[in-house]
């Protein structure tokens, strides 16, 4: 049986997280895939390691870089491009996948997609996720990637975002069963709000919006135009199950300590995210 598993925002920086990615079975998952929809670490060290312990553990791993992956805190690049093409180097050295993957089992034909992308801010284009908040701050000075991204000049490409986009091949003239892209910011500013929180709910950090810096519109319309049935991202660190205009949307993070501790799951029972198998197809929503 092969089963497609997910899991993003790795931040193997908290040694907990690291911790946990190494108790992962070396034996449960020989069979299995993995996507991971970005933000591991910047530091190129745990990225290594990290993508090696998932290589050895999973039959095929597929990755995208997340904000964090391309942070150049260490200095040791000129800017963050730099820094994501060396990761498609690393990428290759232990043979984890950034281009599209196919699963024939039995009756089941699945194409894996993974779909680089960046976020699109409110004064960049029309395709950013944007909404309006009282009390934020426009200039987002909490926000580490106003000095941790370094971007060069894109040419003939306005921002990050129709850069990243353009290197996805959105051209699908095949008929599968199952379609999964994944990328590692959101492709739609509905899926950032939780409608299950409590009405008491008291926002943390006010002046934070975080919809200036979430995903972009376009990442849908290219999921979209792949005929996708299931779309993973990840960023928010907020889990997500759901279906919107026959898509459906999930996003499974591990996050940081305090985000496990909101959840109520002990570090133990933290699951990675069953996507699809040739048992039961697509995952259903039940617990894994």
């Amino acid at each position: 049986m092969a089963r497609v598993f997910s899991i993003s925002d790795l931040h193997v920086d908290y040694k907990l997280n690291l911790l946990w990615v190494s108790n992962l079975s070396d034996f449960d998952y020989n069979k299995d895939y993995l996507i991971c929809a970005g933000d591991i670490s910047h530091k190129i060290k745990l990225l290594s390691i990290t993508l090696k312990l998932l290589s050895e553990k999973f039959k095929k791993v597929l990755f995208v870089p997340g904000n964090h992956d391309l942070w150049v805190r260490e200095n040791n690049f000129s800017n963050s491009l730099e820094k994501f093409y060396k990761l498609k180097d690393l990428c290759g050295s232990f043979n984890i996948s950034q281009v599209s993957i196919e699963i024939v089992e039995g009756q089941f034909s699945i194409l894996i997609c993974p779909m680089f992308a960046w976020y699109t801010k409110p004064e960049e284009g029309d395709d950013s996720l944007y909404i309006p908040k009282k009390l934020e701050d426009p200039d987002l000075k909490m926000w580490v990637d106003n000095r941790e991204i370094k971007w060069p000049d894109f040419g003939d490409f306005s921002h990050a975002t129709d850069y990243f986009l353009n290197l996805n091949d959105v051209n699908n003239t095949y008929d599968y069963t199952t379609i999964i892209t994944f990328s590692h910011f959101l492709p739609r500013n509905d899926l950032i709000f939780d409608y299950t929180k409590p009405s008491g709910f008291k926002d943390p950090y006010p002046q934070f919006n975080f919809t200036r810096v979430a995903g972009s519109w376009n990442i849908d319309k290219q999921l979209r135009d792949l005929k996708s049935n299931v779309h993973i991202y990840g960023h928010q660190h907020w889990n997500r199950f759901r279906y919107i205009d026959n898509v459906l949307y999930v996003s499974h993070v591990l996050g940081s300590p305090k985000d496990r501790q909101r959840s109520g799951i002990e570090d133990k029972n933290y699951l990675l995210k069953l996507i699809w198998s040739t048992e039961n197809g697509l995952y259903d929503g039940t617990e894994n």
